[in-house]
This record gives structure tokens, sequence and C-alpha cells, in this order.
């Protein structure tokens, strides 16, 4: 009974071991997309973060965004849309002026800079 413990502590010992420390905590995965409004009407702005948002999530395989960003719009007059990334976190900025490249190239309700 004893020799069973001991191989099963020494066990899960080996595994815990083998685990990676994840490279990023969730903090350092985010992107901020500031948004100039320039006097535009509340329901306007909705509008637009729809769209941006929609475009970023039915984006095509680019194979960092199988899975797309998580995302919230802060700010008093919303012009803040952070991106959480789940996966490749070091190219993050990279990987976000892509997919604002896509959005800008494929959606022709305003312009983005």
């Amino acid at each position: 009974m004893n020799k069973v413990i001991l191989m099963l502590f020494f066990l899960i010992s080996a595994i815990a071991a083998c685990v990676e420390e994840p490279k990023y905590n969730r903090e350092q995965c985010i992107v901020r997309v500031n948004i100039e409004w320039e006097n535009m009407s509340d329901a306007h702005k909705e509008n637009i973060i729809v769209i941006i948002t929609n475009a970023i999530r039915s984006a095509p395989d680019m194979d960092f965004n199988r899975i797309p960003p998580g995302f919230s719009v802060k700010g008093t007059d919303r012009e803040f849309i952070y991106y959480q990334h789940e996966f490749d976190c070091e190219n993050r900025l990279a990987n976000m002026e892509k997919l604002l490249s896509y959005v800008r190239s494929n959606t022709g309700h305003f312009s983005l800079p």
C-alpha cells in the first residue's frame, strides 16, 4: 500500500513538473483599439462598433484567428475596444493590424485611418 501511494506521489510530481507555465498572463495579451468619433451620434457609434466586431469575428482563417479574440468596449464615449488574444500573444499587435486591415478593406460603411 505504501509503495502504491509513493508511486502515485512520484507520478503526480512528475506530471506537475512537466506542466509548462504560461508565457504571458491575460493582461499582457490585450490590445486596445482607439476610435476617434468626431461628433458622431450614439446610434452611428454603435453601428460602427457592430461592423468592426462582426468583421473581425467573421474574418477568414489567417492561422492566428481560428478563435477570434474576445472584446470589450469601454470609455465614456465608447472610444476603446479592448481585444483579448487567447493564442499567439507575442504577435498580438501584428495580428490585430492584420485584422483591422481586413476590416478596412472589407467594410465600405466608414473609413479607418
